[in-house]
């Protein structure tokens, strides 16, 4: 039988089978996912009310060490009853760790509890030994993932909401093994609503579902190489049919290998194919899943960048992977092997900058000045428009000033760039590939400005197409060496908040305009000078910025000097190494004297942007928006008031090595600064909108138990040992040991954490004294955490993540008043 229900979302009405109640249905009109009849009963979830997860749930799915007492119970069981009660000890043992692993999940259960406020979550967790609060404010929210388990679903009705943050590669909030899951998503979703998202569902845009024949070679491409794998060797024993025994071993073991990989396979083509993607004019919404079901949802607001990738058998059947950037490196989602991508990629590129994050204030502004008449601005510009394909006006909170008149299309040099293989030219072969291979390059890359992006575009035996929202760039590059000049090339280097690698146009013709033309396209002014670093450099200042440098090299040096003339009697080779090295040193600071001149090495700080100009060999010039600066270090050479200055902005880069990947901070560097601890408030002021506030709202400094103690034991055991072995050598390592703890007391008392009324400070460094600065309106979410050995001193520590960022900007560690440092900064920020 029929029944009718409405959709709590869009409260449109639709008949479903009674059978289906109590269980998640979309909605055919603006696709909500909800729970008939759900809506009828009292809400489980409601707004400033704390839940928890649906305990029966959470201690089976949590409980790694319970399910492996319960396992070796049961083998130990067998055991004893075929081979005698000698085992009777194991199945004692798995009983205790069962038991062990119970209880922990208990206390898991007990610590973890969910608080949705009216413009954060609260997210509470630990374990035996722990315990962590993270706060996220909803307008850093980048993703909300609700997945449905099936063994949760079917047999408790739970499931787990992911919510992803935009200033982490992590998730930030994972709300476990929960009762009705799809109506804490729509709780969630109409949150975000309120906090000024546009998930409206006013207009469907494009819908799309992975294409069977690119499901089929991605799966393919994962799995056709193990096949290969397990058939190539056991090819020859098949085809030895005169052993009989062999060929049915050789064939059963090829069918169990086999099975492991066709099983999956079908299950990844099912899992895969369930896939849909629908783009409306303020967000994108996608399911998936085959026996476990996951319903998510994009806002535009968060979404930074958008490209578009195909190898070569895609190309040729016209599929694509499309991909979204949220703020921060690890931020990524993948629509994959789906049809029309480079309509989807325009779609989602055209949409998200046409939707800017807003408030409720905002909008009643602009619908008051809408009533009024009065929707035109001083400069007789209207200030928000009703764009004709998203359906709603554009509400700008912060809308960044910039050309967009300009624009243009870019090829590499062709010269420049084959001018590198002109050294392999005595290796003919390697010089004729290479030669191939540049020119290749050359006609496949093309570098695009349009209107409202910066675009990148590869087109060969495979496409690759990269676009940065004018918007979301953060740091601008420009790169000149001295055979650019010599071809009249430069390198243009943009940076992003949301991409963890740049988009580079590479070896492209200078003109008599490109930098000014690209600087205005991105809103960069050289208007309103507010100040101009002076550098202080001089050979006493360069030695102390390097002492460290310098008292290793004297260590190494005098020894070896030592042993040269008294055991040697060569003094002649002394000489001749230390003249060497004294022309080298006199080489360098010539080089360096000239590299820090005003001419080849100075930075301003306009009124909108700062600007940095290095480099002789390869002169760089950077620049960045105000409104990217996220606050700065500050570290004084020792024995004078010079220093070095780091201005943090948004956004980070990932550096391959051979050893693997890390995440590297944006940063413009300026050097040997005079007085430089009194460029503090100064920098702080001028990134600041109004006067900056100084006034301490909670100050506190690390205890030095935490890691004095652990040490102490450590060397204490240590030099007990040595003891034992030789006396002397036990007296060598009690010196150095204190010694060790000494300078590690001394480095912990320094250190110094303050929360002021616009920013958090962080005082550190023996040598080297170093102050680090963050905005408070930069941050972007903070976690408080408490391990084992702050609970035995009584302190924990609090860590402070800011926008565009994958990891912890700064760690306010082992502090004792820690939960009201944390409370501060959720109430001040």
């Amino acid at each position: 039988m029929k029944t009718n229900i409405k959709c709590p979302e869009c409260q449109n009405s639709f008949e479903i089978q009674e059978n289906k109640l109590e269980k998640d249905i979309e909605c055919p009109h603006c696709y909500n996912v909800f729970s008939p009849k759900m809506q009828d009963k009292n809400e489980i979830y409601q707004k400033n009310k704390e839940f928890k997860p649906y305990k029966s749930s959470y201690i089976i799915f949590n409980s790694f060490l319970l399910w492996l007492g319960i396992l070796s119970a049961i083998i130990s069981l067998f055991l004893i009853f075929f081979l005698g009660k000698v085992f009777a000890i194991l199945f004692i043992v798995s009983f205790i760790i069962g038991a062990i692993g119970f209880w922990l999940v208990n206390i898991m259960y007990d610590k973890e509890r969910y608080l949705i406020k009216d413009n954060e979550i609260i997210y509470g967790y630990g374990t035996l030994f722990q315990d962590n609060e993270v706060k996220l404010n909803f307008k850093k929210i980048v993703q909300v993932k609700t997945t449905l388990g099936f063994f949760q679903w079917n047999i408790f009705g739970t499931g787990t909401v992911i919510i992803k943050s935009a200033g982490s590669g992590t998730t930030n909030v994972n709300i476990y093994n929960v009762k009705n899951p799809l109506q804490l998503h729509n709780l969630i979703h109409s949150v975000m609503k309120e906090n000024g998202f546009n998930l409206s569902k006013e207009k469907l845009v494009q819908e799309a579902k992975p294409h069977t024949l690119g499901v089929i070679l991605d799966i393919l491409g994962k799995y056709l190489g193990i096949i290969i794998f397990i058939l190539v060797p056991l090819i020859p024993a098949i085809l030895d049919i005169d052993n009989q025994v062999n060929l049915i071993i050789n064939l059963g073991f090829i069918l169990i290998l086999l099975l492991t990989v066709i099983i999956p396979t079908i299950f990844l083509y099912l899992d895969t194919k369930r896939r849909y993607y629908r783009v409306f004019t303020d967000a994108v919404y996608f399911t998936d899943g085959f026996l476990t079901r996951r319903y998510s949802f994009i806002p535009f607001e968060n979404i930074s960048d958008v490209a578009n990738d195909q190898n070569f058998l895609e190309k040729i059947f016209g599929i694509h992977d499309v991909r979204l950037s949220g703020q921060g490196s690890n931020n990524q989602f993948i629509f994959k092997n789906i049809l029309y991508g480079e309509i989807m990629m325009e779609n989602i590129r055209y949409l998200k900058d046409k939707t800017i994050l807003s408030t409720s204030s905002q909008k009643n502004n602009f619908e008051q000045k809408e009533k009024s008449g009065n929707l035109v601005e001083e400069n007789g510009n209207i200030d928000n428009e009703i764009d004709e394909q998203i359906g709603y006006k554009n509400y700008l909170e912060e809308a960044l000033d910039y050309d967009k008149s300009f624009e243009a299309r870019y090829k590499m040099d062709m010269l420049k760039s084959i001018a590198s293989t002109i050294p392999f030219i005595i290796i003919p072969p390697v010089f004729i590939i290479l030669l191939i291979y540049k020119i290749i390059i050359v006609k496949s890359y093309d570098f695009v400005v349009k209107k409202d992006s910066i675009e990148s575009q590869f087109s060969f035996l495979s496409n690759k197409q990269d676009i940065f929202s004018i918007e979301r760039i953060t740091k601008l590059n420009f790169e000149e060496s001295l055979i650019d000049k010599l071809f009249g090339t430069c390198s243009i280097r943009f940076s992003s908040i949301g991409s963890g690698y740049d988009i580079v146009f590479r070896d492209i013709k200078k003109t008599e305009n490109l930098y000014q033309n690209i600087k205005n396209k991105l809103g960069l002014k050289e208007d309103n000078l507010l100040k101009k670093f002076d550098i202080n450099f001089n050979i006493i200042e360069y030695i102390k910025s390097e002492i460290l440098t310098v008292i290793t090299f004297v260590s190494i040096f005098i020894p070896l000097s030592i042993f040269l003339i008294f055991f040697t009697y060569r003094i002649e080779i002394f000489f001749s190494v230390l003249i060497l090295f004294i022309l080298i040193f006199l080489i360098k600071i010539f080089y360096l004297k000239y590299y820090y001149s005003s001419d080849w090495y100075y930075h301003n700080m306009y009124k909108n942007m700062i600007e940095s100009i290095n480099g002789i060999i390869i002169q760089k010039k950077s620049y960045s928006l105000i409104r990217y600066l996220k606050g700065i270090k500050i570290k004084k050479y020792p024995f004078t008031n010079t220093g070095s200055i780091y201005i943090n902005v948004a956004g980070e880069q990932v550096i391959n090595t051979n050893n693997g990947n890390y995440v590297k901070s944006n940063y413009i560097q300026i050097d040997f600064i005079k007085n430089v601890f009194e460029k503090l408030n100064q920098i702080d002021q001028l990134l600041s909108v109004n006067k900056l506030d100084t006034t301490e709202l909670k100050n506190d400094k690390p205890c030095i138990y935490n890691s004095l103690v652990p040490l102490f034991i450590v060397l204490f055991i240590l030099c007990a040992v040595l003891m034992l072995l030789d006396l002397i050598l036990g007296i060598l390592g009690l010196i150095i040991s204190m010694i060790i703890i000494f300078l590690i007391r001394w480095y912990i008392k320094i250190q110094f954490f303050s929360i002021q009324k616009d920013r958090v400070l962080y005082s550190y460094g023996i040598i080297y004294k170093k102050y680090h600065s963050i905005r408070l309106d930069r941050i972007d979410f903070v976690e408080s955490y408490q391990g084992l050995i702050n609970k035995i001193f009584k302190n924990g520590n609090v860590y402070i993540y800011t926008i565009g960022s994958s990891k912890t900007e700064m760690t306010v560690n082992n502090i004792d008043d820690y939960q009201e440092f944390y409370q501060k900064l959720k109430d001040y920020k």
